[in-house]
């Protein structure tokens, strides 16, 4: 946006603040002056206000001109213009009083969003200003007729002595609609408000002349949610095409999403002190995919501020950690276990012979123990762990480095915090930056995300949920590198551990001139082969099995019971909660296929949850092959192997091979690739995705391969 104001520099821990002029009608122009606001803890701007708002269109054609005042040398006035958008410009004026100037922070206004360096340094601060700032001022936009609706609904709920009676009767079916369509507003689908309402001591939400208080809002969406299922049936009539899934999945709404991340990211003392953050910056990242982050590096720079296991600068201003009690380092932790200090065998990322190239310019010392497993080792390396899983580190904020950096940075430092390589295995990238940043295909991009965009902010089910989880911190489902794997020892790699390779410089591991691969995105995991797949059939669409899936699986008369592969493969072998699945669903199954599957249309789930009263465990077992199935295609593994039953992804095909990695809680399904590098073959695996292989979701490959009378298997993946 043009203007002629011209900023003047501020410190690394300064902020800036807006004294917004008052005025009595709502059409006088835009008034204000920028002070600069003293060093963390800002004790001269106690009395300042957050605003939390959409940027809208950058291509926003009529941007609304804000004078500015200031002072020359001399002590003259001197007014200069900055443009804003016009979504900006309601907003100030909505919160501009009329008698008294009110002290504001607004990031267009308030950060020089050109300069790079400074936005790197203001962006850890963020911490700081929305939770030192005296109330958040959330503008929604300018209200419509379904919003007004929705607010006074909103008023309805919270004064209600009788919550049971809106929620049986029918009449109240349009509030219900609003309601559900507030929430798909734009402003619930920005990342960056994630932190702006939760570091909040206090918020309130404006839609033009209606407004709420967060903690209002809050209750009213947690209430929605938990009666969503009651409200269902109010739409099974004419008016609404007989829709019992007319809303959508109100779970995956970036409102539910948001009051839900928000409500479980601290513990918080009586004034709002936060005493300790809760949820790592990998689950911030892999749950807030639907939210916008506007700049791609924010889709990890966002979230920091928020993570329990990122120092940030906040943090470091106070003499006391609020987060957790002091963590030792891992010198002290091995102190504490062995008796006596001793040197750690790490190395971040290392060369094939062991070399260090970390790109830090700051260089570790290598140590190597050749020691026997005797308890007190055994305890040393436990020391280690626990020591590097629960240290603060902080995370690099550098707008002017590639966003395959940033990832790298993320997906390196997940890693390491968490011993897992499941990370591989989450969608998180947003589709479009895959071709325009050639990405690796360790990097899952959010087409394979299982919610997909609807349009308005809806969202639907197109994909089923990742085999790993949909939440990081859960307890994993599945151990298929084995109970007592230690995927990510990374002191001797790449005997048996993980790096990466070729980030943003010249091949490290291919030495090469060749242009073409000076950007190689490589990573480095260990695991083996188990087999391949020999046979598939179709992906499941739109919510329905196809026929052919229950013969391939070995169901041929229905009259019989169905094969236990087949339909514990159907659920994953766990329920929802990640639990081993009931045994009665075998005849549920085999009563729902009896009663409601064509023989050539196939069963169509989505269909039957939409349209039908079903019992409990019909409407349980329909609601887990929903989470399993959609978008992944039932397949055969060689006979060689018992031909065993799984589930691929849709993207699988024949010839695709079944690997474990170790380090990754389910089997992955990986396609091998080849390329000449100056003259010599090389070898590189693509990551298509995540498996469910019935039988070997719970060690049995490894056990196998480690039993094998023939050489181990074990061998080093790149993939990319």
């Amino acid at each position: 946006m043009g203007s002629n104001f011209a900023y003047f520099t501020i410190s690394q821990n300064q902020i800036r603040l807006v004294y917004l002029y008052p005025a009595v009608s709502n059409d006088a122009p835009l008034v204000c002056e920028i002070h600069v606001c003293p060093r963390y803890p800002f004790t001269g701007c106690k009395g300042y206000e957050a605003v939390s708002y959409v940027w809208g269109d950058s291509n926003d054609d009529q941007p609304i001109p804000l004078a500015i005042h200031s002072k020359d040398q001399d002590g003259r006035t001197v007014r200069q213009y900055f443009s804003i958008g016009r979504n900006l410009a309601a907003a100030l004026k909505k919160f501009r009083d009329q008698k008294e100037p009110r002290t504001l922070w607004c990031d267009a206004i308030c950060i020089n969003q050109s300069d790079k360096e400074e936005r790197s340094s203001q962006v850890p601060m963020m911490e700081n200003v929305y939770s030192n700032a005296k109330c958040v001022l959330v503008w929604l936009g300018d209200a419509t007729k379904e919003s007004s609706i929705a607010f006074d609904f909103m008023h309805t709920i919270i004064g209600a002595e009788n919550f049971d009676r809106l929620v049986e009767q029918e009449l109240f079916a349009e509030q219900w609609v609003a309601l559900e369509s507030l929430m798909r507003w734009r402003w619930f689908t920005r990342s960056w408000i994630v932190q702006e309402i939760a570091l909040a001591k206090d918020a309130q939400l404006y839609c033009g002349k209606d407004s709420i208080p967060w903690t209002d809002f809050c209750h009213v969406v947690g209430l929605f949610k938990l009666y969503h299922g009651e409200i269902k049936p109010h739409f099974l009539r004419e008016e609404y095409n007989y829709s019992r899934n007319l809303l959508g999945e109100v779970e995956a709404l970036g409102a539910c999403q948001l009051v839900h991340i928000t409500k479980n990211l601290f513990r918080k003392s009586n004034n709002h002190e936060i005493q300790r953050r809760l949820v790592t910056l990998e689950c911030l990242v892999s749950k807030l995919t639907m939210f916008d982050a506007g700049r791609e590096h924010d889709l990890v720079y966002a979230m920091i501020a928020l993570a329990k296991d990122i120092r940030t600068p906040a943090q470091n201003s106070r003499s006391v950690d609020p987060d957790a009690s002091p963590v030792a380092t891992p010198r002290e932790e091995l102190h504490v276990e062995l008796g006596a200090p001793v040197e750690m065998p790490i190395i971040d990322i290392a060369r094939p012979n062991g070399e260090d190239i970390s790109t830090s310019s700051k260089k570790r010392k290598v140590h190597h123990l050749d020691v026997p497993r005797s308890p007190s080792v055994l305890r040393f390396q436990t020391a280690v762990r626990h020591a590097q899983r629960t240290r603060l580190d902080a995370f690099p904020v550098d707008y002017d480095q590639s966003f395959m950096k940033v990832c790298a940075d993320f997906v390196e430092f997940v890693i390491k915090r968490s011993n897992s390589l499941d990370i591989i295995l989450r969608s998180w990238v947003p589709e479009a930056l895959r071709d325009k940043h050639r990405l690796p295909s360790w990097l899952m991009t959010l087409g394979t995300y299982p919610f997909q965009s609807a349009g308005k902010g809806a969202f639907v089910r197109v994909t089923g949920d990742p085999l790993v989880g949909l939440d990081p911190m859960e307890p994993k489902r599945y151990s298929a590198c084995g109970q007592n794997a230690q995927p990510l020892r990374i002191d001797r790699y790449p005997t048996d551990g993980w790096g990466f390779c070729c980030l943003d410089r010249p091949s490290l591991f291919h030495p090469t001139t060749d242009p073409e691969v000076h950007d190689h995105r490589s990573l480095f995991a260990n695991g083996f082969i188990y087999d391949t797949i020999a046979s598939l059939r179709d992906k499941a669409v739109d919510g329905t099995l196809p026929t052919d899936w229950f013969e391939f699986g070995g169901w041929k008369q229905w009259t019989s019971s169905p094969p236990e592969p087949l339909w514990r493969t159907l659920l994953a072998d766990r329920e929802s909660n990640g639990y081993q699945v009931e045994t009665f669903y075998s005849k549920t199954f085999q009563s729902l296929v009896k009663k409601h599957c064509a023989p050539r249309g196939g069963l169509n789930v989505k269909k039957i949850l939409a349209t039908t009263e079903c019992d409990k465990p019909s409407e349980r077992f329909l609601d887990r092959v929903m989470e399993v199935t959609p978008n992944r295609r039932l397949f055969k593994t060689t006979p060689q192997k018992d031909s065993l039953l799984g589930l691929a992804p849709a993207n699988a095909e024949k010839g695709d091979l079944v690997c474990i990695l170790y380090g990754c809680s389910v089997p992955v399904i990986l396609r091998r690739h080849s390329r000449t590098i100056e003259g010599q073959p090389c070898e590189y695996f693509e990551l298509v995705g995540d498996a469910y292989v019935h039988g070997l979701m719970d060690g049995h490959a490894v056990e196998e391969n480690e039993q094998s009378e023939s050489e181990n298997k074990s061998q080093q993946f790149e993939l990319r």
